[in-house]
């Protein structure tokens, strides 16, 4: 098993990054997460693999590109989650703590404005405050948390003035796909 892991260690938590080409089991994530005390994951480009028994303890967690498997059972404490393009899975147990979830991992503009996800989101934890979503998002989004304090999506999402109406322009951030047209 090849693997890179870049460590960084800050205000007492670890943050890793890894580089597999290999694939390796949700075991050795576990042992990792729990010895290293690692608060913030990002998953391999090549990982594709159920991760539904990850160990309590971390924060963020920033699933690949090409990651496509159910996350319905979350470790509780989990704060941030941030999606693939290719994810395209239902998202009804998220644990309770999540506070940002965030649908644009692709730091290439191209890539993000290609994302898969396209599920219901009515049963979203009552505590998210944030959520981003990709530019083909076509599903009403009428049973968001009252939590919620900042919406990213696309102009030309089909229920932009309905979402606009209940949760009010400074909730909603429209983007455009301006640099690509």
């Amino acid at each position: 098993m090849n693997i890179f892991l870049h460590m960084e260690e800050k205000e007492g938590y670890v943050r890793a990054n890894f580089s597999a080409h290999d694939v390796f089991s949700i075991d050795f994530l576990n042992i990792l997460i729990e010895s290293c005390n690692i608060k913030y994951l990002t998953l391999p480009e090549n990982f594709d693999q159920p991760i539904d028994n990850l160990v309590p303890g971390l924060k963020s967690l920033f699933v690949n590109q090409r990651y496509n498997q159910n996350l319905d059972n979350l470790p509780v404490g989990l704060e941030i989650l941030e999606l693939g393009n290719y994810f395209n899975q239902p998202l009804d147990n998220l644990p309770s703590t999540l506070r940002e979830l965030n649908f644009r991992k692709s730091y290439n503009y191209r890539e993000y404005m290609k994302g898969k996800f396209n599920k219901s989101l009515d049963n979203l934890p009552q505590g998210l405050l944030f959520i981003s979503l990709y530019k083909n998002y076509e599903l009403p989004l009428r049973n968001l948390p009252i939590t919620i304090e900042k919406i990213e999506i696309f102009s030309d999402y089909p229920y932009l003035d309905e979402l606009i109406g209940k949760h009010g322009e400074s909730v909603v951030k429209i983007l455009t796909d301006f640099r690509y047209k």
